[in-house]
C-alpha cells in the first residue's frame, strides 16, 4: 500500500514521533547506554551517530519516505516466516490467499534416548 499510496504529512509525523520516543528506551540504563555506544563504535558508526540519527528521522520527508518504499519494497519478493504448532496456526493461515505457498518444516528437537 505505500508504494502505490502517497502517505499524509500526519502519518509521517507519527511514524517520526514513534521511531523517536522508541529510540531512547535504547538508553535507559548505563549498562544499555554502553553496550549500544560500544557496538556503534564497533560497527565504525560515527561519535555523533545518536545526534545525527534523530536529525535524519526528523529531517525525513513524504517523498523520501515515498523513494525508499518504491526502491525496496518488492511485495513479489516478501516472505513472511510463521513458527509454532501446526494444529494451531494452520487454519488461520489456510483462510489466506490461496495464491500462497507453504513450505511446513518439522524443526521438532528429537529426544534422547
Amino acid at each position: 500500500k505505500i508504494r502505490t499510496r502517497e502517505i499524509s504529512e500526519e502519518e509521517l509525523a507519527f511514524a517520526k514521533e514513534s521511531t523517536l520516543n522508541s529510540f531512547i528506551f535504547n538508553f535507559q540504563v548505563p549498562a544499555q547506554t554502553l553496550s549500544r555506544l560500544l557496538r556503534y563504535e564497533y560497527y565504525g558508526y560515527p561519535e555523533d551517530f545518536i545526534f545525527r540519527y534523530r536529525e535524519a528521522v526528523e529531517a525525513t520527508t513524504v517523498e523520501d519516505v515515498k523513494r525508499v518504499a518504491r526502491t525496496y519494497l518488492k511485495p513479489e519478493n516478501m516472505v513472511i516466516l510463521v513458527v509454532g504448532n501446526v494444529e494451531a496456526i494452520e487454519p488461520p493461515l489456510s483462510t489466506l490467499n490461496t495464491d500462497v505457498e507453504v513450505n511446513a518444516i518439522d524443526v521438532t528437537i528429537p529426544e534422547e534416548s
